[in-house]
């Protein structure tokens, strides 16, 4: 928090970007005043801390049924981010 306040004492604009959804940035958010756009699901969602998502990018469900069908049966972990929220 220091060194943020430091930036802005600067001039210097700060924000944060994530693999994290929206609420998991939230209190950061909070805690550190962040007004600039933020990035969540490492910039899939492009939000305020007002809650406005100005920019939404996913991928076609077409192209993430095939990522399952390629990992199935293999021993890795997988995870999607859909509605805000991360299902693991």
């Amino acid at each position: 928090a220091a060194a943020v306040a430091r930036l802005r004492a600067a001039g210097l604009p700060f924000t944060i970007i994530s693999a994290r959804p929206r609420s998991g940035l939230m209190p950061i958010a909070e805690a550190l005043a962040i007004d600039a756009p933020m990035g969540a699901f490492n910039g899939g969602t492009v939000f305020t801390r007002d809650g406005r998502v100005t920019c939404h990018h996913v991928v076609d469900r077409v192209v993430v049924e095939a990522a399952f069908a390629a990992a199935r049966g293999l021993a890795v972990d997988t995870w999607v981010f859909a509605d805000d929220l991360w299902y693991a």
